[in-house]
């Protein structure tokens, strides 16, 4: 009797079908036993036997569930949880310390200080209030000796540095996480994660050394990279070492550390009242980190799944970078018989379309490398007439800073480039439609240009507009 003819005879052998629903409707196995009772009973006279099937079944629909949750051949390997695991999840979440110290260390660093205009003839009460033409400011130094905002008057018309120093910082914190997780996806979460602590320290150290508000705020930029970096691989890598019935209770626990590091912050601040300091000493720890090239394995689950996964990125980059070459001599060609105009436009609508067309052909590796190979072939006839184009377009006046105008809006889109490529963590028909459009966008409004090839070169504005 087959699983579907067995879900037949149960639901006829009850009146309870909601209890049993779900149970025929599982894909669950009846024993042999079970069918046999059934057959040998007639419908009238199971009450009994039908009290026992829905015992049994229950009973089995709980074991299939068990074995579901265990069934994990990684957890299965090295145990859901262990001396080994508790091991590095204790060196893990040693990083949530530095990560605390340094996101709220500007409690200490840029606290509120009294000042007074020092101006000869000014009184030296610390009334705190901005003066039009003071030159300059003498703070209260009872509680800080030094901090940003005594070091570099970050108070009165300069006060919204202070804050925007913070803001800086933050979204350091959100291009940490977006960066250095892709970069963990990619190359492994050990190798990005000692970066981003190598990083955190180097950054941190140097951040104590600055000397005006423009390297400062820019090196705790660099700080909030690598503060976020070693947020998401450190819980990602903790995560990926705990069995499925440990890891609610463990991924709370990771974030106990960084109540404890938020809690001896004060006093760092307390025995130290100079923010140079007090960044150097909540800097210097994380030499601690660079034992973990020694100390940290790679994940166990990400080098059990990333398989031939590598294998295949380096081919992939290996396959765009060699189908650019045959892109680069076409354009040579393209450019002396079609001219310009007409090579930049057709190149560029072959990338736009090449990358919309991954959006509704159905997804396969093949079809998305060969959309993307054909996307690339194109923009390297586009990269290389269009450097050709705008050298021939504006006159000699301007020439250089107009090339150099189109290079800095090519340098914009590089740096836009990887946020738009996460966004398929999103939804996967994001990056090639932003990557589609735009230059279809671009490919519209080279028909606005004239075509240069063949002309002589202008040398005066009213030659180049002519």
């Amino acid at each position: 009797m087959s699983t579907q003819q067995t879900s037949y005879v149960v639901f006829a052998l009850t009146d309870d079908s909601d209890r049993l629903g779900w149970l025929a409707n599982s894909s669950i196995y009846i024993k042999r036993p079970i069918i046999n009772q059934i057959n040998q009973c007639k419908l009238e006279s199971c009450k009994e036997v039908n009290d026992k099937i829905i015992q049994m079944l229950e009973n089995e629909a709980k074991d299939v569930e068990n074995q579901n949750a265990t069934e994990d051949p990684l957890t299965k390997a090295i145990g859901a949880i262990g001396k080994w695991q508790i091991w590095i999840c204790l060196v893990v979440f040693l990083v949530k310390f530095p990560v605390a110290w340094h996101q709220m260390s500007i409690i200490f660093l840029a606290p509120p200080m009294n000042f007074t205009c020092s101006d000869a003839g000014q009184s030296k009460v610390f009334d705190s209030v901005c003066q039009a033409n003071c030159s300059h400011y003498e703070y209260d130094n009872s509680v800080f000796h030094e901090t940003i905002v005594s070091e570099w008057d970050l108070i009165c018309d300069r006060q919204w540095l202070k804050n925007l120093t913070q803001t800086i910082f933050m979204l350091g914190i959100l291009v940490g996480n977006m960066m250095f997780g892709y970069l963990s996806d990619r190359f492994g979460r050990r190798i990005p994660f000692l970066a981003a602590v190598s990083l955190q320290l180097m950054s941190g150290v140097a951040t104590a050394f600055s000397v005006n508000w423009y390297m400062f705020t820019t090196l705790r930029f660099f700080l909030a990279v690598a503060t976020g970096g070693t947020m998401v691989t450190s819980f990602v890598l903790t995560m990926e070492l705990i069995g499925a019935k440990y890891r609610d209770t463990v991924g709370i626990l990771y974030q106990i550390p960084f109540n404890l590091g938020h809690l001896t912050l004060p006093l760092f601040g307390y025995f130290l009242r100079d923010w140079s300091s007090f960044q150097l000493a909540i800097s210097l720890p994380s030499i601690l980190f660079l034992s973990y090239y020694f100390l940290l394995p790679e994940s166990p689950r990400w080098l059990l799944t990333a398989g031939n996964t590598l294998d295949t990125f380096f081919t992939n980059v290996a396959i765009s970078a060699a189908i650019q070459v045959p892109g680069t001599l076409v354009s040579i060609y393209a450019n002396n018989v079609l001219g310009r105009k007409i090579t930049l436009i057709s190149a560029n609508c072959v990338t736009g379309l090449s990358c919309l067309l991954i959006i509704v052909i159905p997804h396969s590796g093949a079809s998305n490398l060969t959309l993307g190979c054909i996307g690339l072939w194109g923009m390297s006839i586009s990269f290389a007439t269009v450097y050709l184009y705008a050298g021939e377009l504006f006159p000699t006046v301007v020439r250089n800073s107009g090339v150099g105008l189109s290079s800095t809006v090519a340098r914009l889109g590089s740096m836009l480039a990887p946020f738009v490529a996460t966004l398929s963590h999103t939804s996967p028909w994001l990056p090639p439609l932003a990557f589609g459009i735009v230059p279809l966008i671009g490919a519209a409004l080279c028909v606005l240009l004239p075509d240069t090839r063949g002309r002589k070169l202008p040398d005066t504005l009213e030659e180049g507009e002519a």
